[in-house]
């Protein structure tokens, strides 16, 4: 079990983080997993769809700290935007759920929350650097990369 953050260490934690301090947002992670996906299951009553809108809502998080203006309501926060996500999950059509008893050995094939943020920092990078190109390059990089289409499709 993680230790309880103080306060104090909390708020330089998020401040670390909105500069990008990955290892801190990790940090922050740890601390209030927990609390997440419990949230979450209290609202889902499934555990994998818990983990589910935990792991999506500290990925929103991550991507909307510059808009939390006291780092020491962080919690409460967090709590909001999971319960946003949790409500995005009970309004899908169908909830594709396997059980570890039917699958034997499983390889997770999931993204962790980091990897799936360097992934989503790196896609809007390339989408703000495909936005500086001129309009015709712009039609032919997003073809060629974005579309997958042949250089003599897009000829």
């Amino acid at each position: 079990m993680t230790p309880k953050l103080r306060q104090e260490k909390l708020i330089d934690l998020i401040d670390l983080a909105k500069k990008g301090d990955r290892h801190a947002y990790s940090q922050i992670v740890r601390q209030f997993q927990n609390l997440a996906v419990g949230y979450a299951y209290s609202i889902l009553r499934n555990f994998p769809l818990a983990e589910e809108a935990a792991q999506e809502a500290f990925i929103e998080a991550y991507f909307n700290l510059h808009r939390l203006q006291k780092p020491a309501a962080f919690p409460g926060w967090l709590k909001k935007i999971v319960f946003k996500q949790s409500d995005r999950i009970t309004r899908k059509k169908s909830h594709p759920v396997i059980s570890l008893a039917q699958t034997g050995e499983l390889i997770s094939s999931q993204s962790s929350p980091t990897s799936i943020i360097e992934r989503k920092e790196l896609q809007h990078r390339v989408q703000q650097a495909i936005e500086l190109l001129l309009a015709g390059e712009r039609e032919v990089v997003s073809l060629f990369y974005l579309g997958e289409r042949s250089q003599s499709d897009i000829s």
